[in-house]
């Protein structure tokens, strides 16, 4: 958890923090494709900055909570962790029907704060100046939505220091106040990192599945099947990054296995190989035998799949979230269940969360050596190695290739050249 910032938030809100965090982390319904920069230590972070700005601005309980809540509810509707323009309006109907089916108290501003939170800061800012000069402040509140949405929008952008430093420029934050916090916005980034992952999600949830498109649709109003540009090449609705990442890693565990993309479409479904059905019970044996962290990713695609460049390029529908060829080959979903290993859905051939998460550990002392194994040898295995690689150059990273099957035997024995030039261990 991250309650240890709470602290440095101002004092008369610290009890508003704690209730928010344990909202997010138990209440708050979030899609799961924002990535490790969009989640709950980002939002929490926002929380307390908000609660910074807006204490000093002489807000009301009211006002605050208001923050509060864009806070817990500005990234729960993202369809990736880039720019994804449209998430504010989704984040906010969400909050609005949120409050109607649990009894939430609704705030007007909260919602126009978080509907306009990721759009271009003029037309943001003339909304709500416009919905001010048409309403008049309600009991209780110390100022109207315009002040809510620039707090809100400087506390969001503060924490781009999340992103490194020069993701953050000063002469865009509003409020003068404000623009004096990037040392305090500093410290809480690294208050936040000491906590670790935050992924309690994940040990309740090891195998967090994304909703379909059908029903999400259904669920909130929206048509998935539209999809959201994207210049990445994913398909549309692609859940772009993990589930969770690692769960405060034994200490004693120094040794990682990533399995990689071991599901029934790359086995024996539409992009299945003889050579992947032979190295299938090689691949069980070292999982179950592994003395160390086992983790595992799985290529993650929705229907919109051959509208995107790999759609293009490989006209084969594989891997459709919540479809049989997108689960992990029984053997693996069985282990992954009983140990509750961590999963990461990626929509392209890398993860980067999984690069981060091992990046991370490896700082912290838990990290000397990642074994990685699966399918397909020249697509995913070389992208996650090398990224991998080039995160953490001086770890020792081992590609099993009995363990391991490419699209073609030629094409295997390529990958594993490649890698082997890239100073990857392969045995």
């Amino acid at each position: 958890m991250l309650e240890n910032i709470v602290e440095l938030a101002p004092e008369q809100t610290r009890e508003l923090c704690l209730k928010w965090m344990a909202y997010m982390e138990n209440d708050v319904d979030f899609w799961p494709y924002g990535g490790i920069v969009h989640q709950k230590r980002h939002w929490s972070r926002v929380l307390v900055l908000a609660m910074k700005i807006g204490v000093h601005e002489g807000l009301s309980e009211a006002d605050l909570e208001a923050l509060a809540m864009a806070a817990a509810f500005h990234d729960t509707r993202r369809f990736d962790a880039w720019p994804d323009s449209g998430h504010g309006d989704r984040g906010a109907e969400h909050y609005a029907l949120y409050c109607q089916e649990q009894k939430l108290p609704y705030d007007p501003r909260c919602y126009l704060a978080i509907s306009w939170h990721d759009r271009d800061d003029e037309l943001g800012l003339q909304a709500v100046q416009e919905w001010d000069s048409h309403h008049q402040l309600q009991d209780g509140w110390n100022c109207g939505a315009t002040l809510i949405y620039q707090i809100f929008k400087d506390s969001d952008g503060l924490d781009r220091l999340r992103l490194n430093e020069k993701a953050l420029s000063m002469k865009f934050i509003r409020v003068p106040y404000a623009r004096t916090l990037k040392p305090f916005a500093m410290s809480l980034l690294l208050a936040s990192q000491e906590v670790g992952t935050w992924n309690e999600a994940a040990l309740e949830r090891p195998a967090q599945i994304a909703a379909s498109p059908e029903e999400q649709s259904k669920d909130h109003g929206w048509v998935s099947s539209k999809g959201v540009p994207s210049a990445h090449g994913w398909d549309a609705d692609t859940p772009v990054v993990e589930t969770a990442g690692f769960a405060n890693p034994n200490p004693l565990q120094k040794k990682y296995l990533v399995v990689v993309d071991v599901q029934n479409d790359f086995v024996t479904g539409s992009l299945g190989t003889k050579e992947a059905q032979e190295a299938l019970p090689r691949m069980v044996d070292k999982v179950r035998n592994f003395d160390g962290t086992v983790v595992y990713t799985m290529d993650t695609h929705t229907v919109n799949y051959l509208n995107s460049q790999e759609g293009s390029k490989l006209p084969v529908e594989h891997c459709i979230v919540n479809t049989w060829g997108w689960q992990l080959v029984d053997e693996l979903a069985e282990l992954q269940s009983q140990n509750g290993n961590a999963t990461y859905l990626k929509g392209t051939f890398g993860s980067i969360d999984l690069a981060h998460d091992i990046e991370q550990a490896y700082y912290r002392g838990n990290i000397e050596s990642v074994e990685i194994i699966g399918l397909c040898t020249d697509i995913c295995v070389v992208s996650n190695a090398l990224l991998i690689k080039a995160q953490l150059p001086n770890i020792q990273i081992i590609v099993d290739s009995s363990c391991c099957a490419g699209v073609t035997p030629e094409l295997h024995e390529a990958a594993l050249n490649t890698m082997k030039s890239c100073l990857i261990d392969v045995r």
